[in-house]
């Protein structure tokens, strides 16, 4: 069983990866993708606390515990998941709204959690990414600010996972970046030709 998980700031061109990774995935393995977060009702909670990043890390943490009940049933019955985002991008969203690292592991309490045996992390300049999303009908998190300093946070995340800082099974995840700067069969070139060697 292999889980790949697909992150990236809003406006990378996840959702098509995704996808994409599906197609060609499913013709050799049992494959099952979801979106994280997987629950709709964590979406519209979201919404209504607007700029309160404590509520957020509330519900994106009761959110993601829920989910791994899905996802650990998921991993028994399937030889391949695909995610859009995992439970790893948790930490560099709060990190934006000024957590630390320690805290937003506290407060989700992670211990046994399933961890993705591959993150793709799709790099793209904040303004390129910006431009692909912003007439979209988008949520309180796609605006530039926020996604500039989000590519920085992954990198804080990327850095403190591999020391073990959060979970000493993070340090084991491997991690493809990919530069998602440029047209989407690239993007699935480069994720399919980096993925030959693990899968």
């Amino acid at each position: 069983m292999t889980w790949i998980a697909v992150s990236g700031i809003d406006g990378t061109g996840k959702t098509g990866l995704v996808k994409q990774l599906e197609n060609k995935l499913s013709e050799k393995y049992k494959t099952k993708c979801f979106k994280h977060p997987y629950y709709d009702w964590v979406r519209e909670m979201i919404a209504l606390v607007e700029d309160d990043a404590f509520s957020d890390g509330l519900i994106f943490a009761a959110g993601i515990r829920c989910e791994m009940n899905e996802i650990n049933n998921w991993l028994r019955q399937y030889e391949m998941l695909i995610s859009q985002r995992s439970w790893f991008d948790h930490f560099a969203y709060r990190l934006v709204q000024g957590e630390s690292i320690e805290s937003a592991k506290q407060m989700l309490s992670p211990e046994g959690f399933a961890v993705p045996d591959i993150t793709i992390l799709l790099r793209c300049d904040p303004i390129i990414a910006y431009n692909r999303i912003k007439h979209d009908a988008g949520d309180k998190y796609e605006n530039l600010q926020f996604m500039s300093q989000l590519g920085w946070a992954y990198t804080k995340t990327i850095d403190n996972s591999k020391k073990g800082e959060i979970l000493e099974e993070f340090a084991q995840m491997k991690i493809i970046e990919i530069d998602a700067n440029g047209p989407k069969q690239d993007v699935l070139n480069e994720a399919l030709k980096k993925l030959s060697g693990l899968l």
